[in-house]
């Protein structure tokens, strides 16, 4: 999906830190929500900062 840009995973409850660093694989992603998520913790949240185009985290 190399063109995704928004991407909603709200209540995925299979969602975790290594699904965060899956998503780091997604370049051209602007927006992500993963609200209602438990299983991503602060150090999950961490990994995000290395996508420079991600303008909005959803949580």
């Amino acid at each position: 999906m190399p063109k995704l840009r928004s991407l909603c995973l709200r209540w995925c409850s299979s969602l975790s830190d290594t699904s965060i660093r899956h998503i780091l694989n997604l370049r051209t992603l602007s927006f992500l929500s993963v609200a209602g998520n438990s299983r991503i913790s602060g150090d999950g949240f961490c990994h995000l900062i290395r996508m420079r185009q991600l303008r909005a985290v959803e949580s």
